[in-house]
């Protein structure tokens, strides 16, 4: 499908997301090209210089990736609720419905307590007879 079948029109330029995108991946070469020489390659590595330089280069990123998202979305005023990949966070009304539900139970709560405590009076005074005998 193209854009005109959806009703929506392709932007002519990258969005900014996508300059985002490119500026990490470009960072990301810079430093799998140029890690730091003066430590010697980790086991983690597999002692190997590659690995290593790639290892690099995917962490810078993934860390400028996520804190670019973190950005574009609070730039936006989406925050994480909902990713572009169709994760979703809980609705936070879904947090004050449970929080209500549980001050509807705490009276049903304190009557089982209240229950549960006579009937460990009445086993202790059952242990304290036997006891005496």
């Amino acid at each position: 499908m193209d854009g005109s079948q959806t009703g929506r029109r392709r932007p002519n330029k990258p969005a900014g997301l996508f300059y985002l995108v490119a500026a990490a991946a470009a960072i990301g070469v810079v430093a799998t090209l140029f890690p730091p020489s003066d430590t010697e390659t980790p086991g983690f590595a597999l002692r190997s210089n590659f690995i290593y330089h790639l290892e690099i280069g995917v962490a810078t990123i993934a860390v400028f990736y996520v804190v670019g998202m973190a950005l574009w979305l609070a730039w936006h005023g989406k925050g994480f609720f909902k990713l572009p990949g169709g994760i979703e966070a809980p609705d936070p009304d879904v947090f004050d419905q449970a929080a209500d539900g549980l001050e509807a139970d705490e009276g049903d709560i304190e009557l089982l307590r209240t229950e549960l405590a006579e009937g460990l009076s009445e086993i202790d005074k059952r242990v304290s007879a036997l006891e005496a005998r």
